[in-house]
Protein backbone atom coordinates (compact mmCIF):
# COMPACT_ATOMS: atom_id res chain seq x y z
CA UNK A 1 0.00 0.00 0.00
CA UNK A 2 1.27 3.53 -1.13
CA UNK A 3 0.50 6.42 1.09
CA UNK A 4 -0.44 9.90 -0.28
CA UNK A 5 2.36 13.12 0.37
CA UNK A 6 2.03 13.46 4.48
CA UNK A 7 3.78 16.16 6.27
CA UNK A 8 6.14 15.69 9.25
CA UNK A 9 3.72 15.98 11.52
CA UNK A 10 1.67 13.29 10.26
CA UNK A 11 4.83 11.31 10.06
CA UNK A 12 5.48 12.37 13.55
CA UNK A 13 1.60 11.34 14.38
CA UNK A 14 2.58 7.87 13.08
CA UNK A 15 5.97 7.40 15.70
CA UNK A 16 3.30 8.89 18.68
CA UNK A 17 1.36 5.72 17.81
CA UNK A 18 3.93 3.17 18.47
CA UNK A 19 4.00 1.39 21.82
CA UNK A 20 6.42 1.01 24.57
CA UNK A 21 9.09 -1.40 23.98
CA UNK A 22 8.63 -1.93 20.77
CA UNK A 23 11.42 -2.89 18.85
CA UNK A 24 12.29 -0.19 15.98
CA UNK A 25 14.80 -1.17 12.96
CA UNK A 26 16.83 2.39 11.71
CA UNK A 27 17.95 2.78 8.26
CA UNK A 28 20.50 3.76 6.77
CA UNK A 29 21.57 7.63 5.53
CA UNK A 30 19.03 10.45 4.70
CA UNK A 31 16.57 8.12 6.58
CA UNK A 32 18.30 7.93 10.03
CA UNK A 33 19.70 11.26 9.85
CA UNK A 34 16.04 12.91 9.07
CA UNK A 35 15.47 10.85 13.00
CA UNK A 36 18.19 12.57 14.80
CA UNK A 37 17.37 16.55 12.69
CA UNK A 38 14.14 16.07 13.63
CA UNK A 39 14.49 14.75 16.68
CA UNK A 40 11.89 12.11 15.95
CA UNK A 41 13.82 9.66 18.24
CA UNK A 42 12.02 11.64 20.77
CA UNK A 43 8.49 9.97 20.40
CA UNK A 44 10.31 5.92 20.34
CA UNK A 45 12.65 6.58 24.05
CA UNK A 46 11.03 3.83 25.24
CA UNK A 47 11.86 1.51 22.48
CA UNK A 48 14.62 -0.64 21.76
CA UNK A 49 16.52 -0.42 18.36
CA UNK A 50 18.75 -1.83 16.01
CA UNK A 51 20.51 -0.48 12.73
CA UNK A 52 20.56 -1.81 9.43
CA UNK A 53 24.68 -0.64 8.99
CA UNK A 54 27.31 0.18 10.52
CA UNK A 55 27.01 3.88 9.89
CA UNK A 56 23.73 3.90 11.81
CA UNK A 57 24.52 2.17 14.17
CA UNK A 58 27.52 4.80 15.28
CA UNK A 59 24.92 7.53 14.91
CA UNK A 60 22.38 6.29 17.25
CA UNK A 61 25.84 5.93 19.81
CA UNK A 62 26.39 9.35 19.35
CA UNK A 63 22.75 10.38 20.17
CA UNK A 64 22.87 8.24 22.87
CA UNK A 65 20.73 5.76 21.84
CA UNK A 66 21.88 1.92 22.28
CA UNK A 67 21.41 -0.30 19.45
CA UNK A 68 20.78 -4.45 19.93
CA UNK A 69 22.64 -6.46 17.62
CA UNK A 70 20.40 -7.48 14.52
CA UNK A 71 20.79 -11.20 14.97
CA UNK A 72 19.59 -11.10 18.73
CA UNK A 73 15.91 -10.00 17.64
CA UNK A 74 13.76 -12.40 16.11
CA UNK A 75 11.37 -10.24 14.88
CA UNK A 76 11.33 -6.16 14.20
CA UNK A 77 8.14 -4.36 14.95
CA UNK A 78 8.49 -1.05 12.88
CA UNK A 79 11.60 -0.88 10.50
CA UNK A 80 11.89 3.13 9.12
CA UNK A 81 14.18 3.10 5.94
CA UNK A 82 14.57 4.97 2.89
CA UNK A 83 14.88 3.85 -0.63
CA UNK A 84 16.51 4.30 -4.01
CA UNK A 85 13.49 3.94 -5.90
CA UNK A 86 9.73 2.58 -5.89
CA UNK A 87 7.35 1.46 -8.22
CA UNK A 88 3.71 1.77 -6.70
CA UNK A 89 2.01 -0.11 -8.93
CA UNK A 90 3.88 -2.87 -8.19
CA UNK A 91 5.15 -3.29 -4.87
CA UNK A 92 8.64 -3.01 -5.57
CA UNK A 93 11.13 -1.23 -4.01
CA UNK A 94 15.28 -0.78 -4.83
CA UNK A 95 17.67 -0.29 -2.62
CA UNK A 96 21.54 -0.36 -2.06
CA UNK A 97 22.50 2.15 -3.56
CA UNK A 98 24.51 2.85 -0.65
CA UNK A 99 25.38 -0.24 -0.21
CA UNK A 100 23.60 -1.44 2.75
CA UNK A 101 21.64 -3.55 1.18
CA UNK A 102 21.96 -7.11 3.24
CA UNK A 103 21.58 -5.84 6.52
CA UNK A 104 18.40 -3.68 5.05
CA UNK A 105 17.08 -6.95 4.03
CA UNK A 106 17.33 -8.84 7.19
CA UNK A 107 15.40 -6.25 8.92
CA UNK A 108 12.41 -5.73 6.12
CA UNK A 109 12.42 -9.33 6.54
CA UNK A 110 12.17 -9.48 10.14
CA UNK A 111 9.67 -6.54 10.03
CA UNK A 112 6.19 -6.87 10.87
CA UNK A 113 5.76 -3.19 9.46
CA UNK A 114 7.70 -1.57 6.87
CA UNK A 115 7.86 2.03 5.77
CA UNK A 116 10.10 3.53 3.46
CA UNK A 117 10.13 7.13 3.44
CA UNK A 118 11.21 8.67 0.37
CA UNK A 119 10.84 11.99 -1.76
CA UNK A 120 8.40 12.15 -4.53
CA UNK A 121 10.95 11.72 -7.28
CA UNK A 122 11.64 8.39 -6.14
CA UNK A 123 8.23 7.64 -7.13
CA UNK A 124 9.48 8.37 -10.74
CA UNK A 125 10.55 6.16 -13.59
CA UNK A 126 10.74 2.58 -14.70
CA UNK A 127 12.47 -0.19 -13.21
CA UNK A 128 13.83 -0.92 -16.37
CA UNK A 129 15.49 1.99 -16.35
CA UNK A 130 16.92 1.94 -12.79
CA UNK A 131 20.11 -0.30 -12.08
CA UNK A 132 20.03 -3.15 -9.53
CA UNK A 133 22.13 -3.59 -7.21
CA UNK A 134 23.77 -7.00 -6.12
CA UNK A 135 26.32 -7.92 -3.19
CA UNK A 136 28.63 -10.38 -4.68
CA UNK A 137 31.96 -12.31 -3.20
CA UNK A 138 35.20 -11.66 -4.48
CA UNK A 139 35.93 -15.14 -5.33
CA UNK A 140 32.60 -15.38 -7.29
CA UNK A 141 32.66 -12.32 -9.44
CA UNK A 142 33.63 -14.58 -12.46
CA UNK A 143 30.85 -16.44 -12.41
CA UNK A 144 28.56 -13.83 -11.68
CA UNK A 145 29.85 -11.83 -14.80
CA UNK A 146 30.21 -14.95 -17.14
CA UNK A 147 26.24 -15.65 -16.19
CA UNK A 148 25.43 -12.01 -17.01
CA UNK A 149 27.37 -12.07 -20.07
CA UNK A 150 25.56 -15.66 -21.37
CA UNK A 151 22.28 -13.76 -20.25
CA UNK A 152 23.40 -9.96 -22.25
CA UNK A 153 23.10 -8.17 -19.19
CA UNK A 154 24.82 -4.96 -18.45
CA UNK A 155 26.80 -4.56 -15.60
CA UNK A 156 29.09 -2.57 -13.82
CA UNK A 157 31.23 -3.26 -10.42
CA UNK A 158 30.90 -0.21 -8.13
CA UNK A 159 33.80 1.62 -7.61
CA UNK A 160 34.15 3.97 -4.91
CA UNK A 161 32.82 7.91 -5.14
CA UNK A 162 35.76 9.70 -3.25
CA UNK A 163 39.05 9.05 -0.92
CA UNK A 164 40.75 6.32 -3.01
CA UNK A 165 40.84 4.19 -6.44
CA UNK A 166 39.21 0.55 -6.05
CA UNK A 167 35.92 -1.11 -5.73
CA UNK A 168 33.30 -0.32 -2.94
CA UNK A 169 33.76 -3.19 -0.44
CA UNK A 170 30.23 -3.63 1.47
CA UNK A 171 30.36 -4.36 5.48
CA UNK A 172 30.34 -7.90 4.75
CA UNK A 173 33.62 -7.56 2.47
CA UNK A 174 31.59 -8.23 -0.68
CA UNK A 175 31.37 -6.29 -3.77
CA UNK A 176 28.51 -4.51 -5.47
CA UNK A 177 27.71 -5.59 -8.79
CA UNK A 178 24.63 -2.70 -10.43
CA UNK A 179 23.40 -4.70 -13.34
CA UNK A 180 20.97 -3.24 -15.78
CA UNK A 181 17.93 -5.49 -17.08
CA UNK A 182 16.04 -4.08 -20.53
CA UNK A 183 12.94 -6.10 -19.56
CA UNK A 184 12.73 -6.55 -15.41
CA UNK A 185 12.02 -9.72 -14.63
CA UNK A 186 12.01 -10.72 -10.87
CA UNK A 187 12.61 -14.38 -11.39
CA UNK A 188 15.51 -13.73 -13.09
CA UNK A 189 16.79 -11.56 -10.37
CA UNK A 190 16.16 -14.14 -7.46
CA UNK A 191 17.77 -17.01 -10.22
CA UNK A 192 20.93 -14.70 -10.37
CA UNK A 193 20.92 -14.79 -6.72
CA UNK A 194 20.95 -17.91 -6.42
CA UNK A 195 24.55 -18.71 -7.73
CA UNK A 196 27.19 -19.45 -5.55
CA UNK A 197 28.63 -16.33 -3.84
CA UNK A 198 25.71 -14.14 -4.66
CA UNK A 199 24.68 -12.63 -1.49
CA UNK A 200 21.83 -10.47 -1.67
CA UNK A 201 19.63 -8.46 -4.35
CA UNK A 202 18.76 -5.75 -4.07
CA UNK A 203 14.69 -5.50 -5.05
CA UNK A 204 12.51 -5.53 -2.27
CA UNK A 205 9.18 -7.20 -2.61
CA UNK A 206 9.09 -9.92 -0.59
CA UNK A 207 6.38 -8.63 2.13
CA UNK A 208 4.29 -5.53 1.80
CA UNK A 209 5.37 -1.93 2.83
CA UNK A 210 4.08 1.48 3.05
CA UNK A 211 5.36 4.44 1.44
CA UNK A 212 5.21 8.03 3.48
CA UNK A 213 6.41 10.58 0.69
CA UNK A 214 7.69 13.95 2.36
CA UNK A 215 9.38 16.81 1.30
CA UNK A 216 13.01 16.93 3.42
Amino acid sequence: MVNNNISLSSFENTLSEIPNNAIIGLGTGRTVSLFFKNKLLNYLVTNHFVASSYDSEVMAKEHGIQVLSLSSVDSIDFYFDGADFIDPNNQLAIKGYGGALFKEKICYLKSKKTFFIVTKEKLSGNISEKLIPFEVHIQALDIFKSKLNQLGIQHQIRNVNSGKFGFAITENGFLLVDIKMEEFKIDLVTELTSLPGVLCHGIFYEREFSTLVIDI
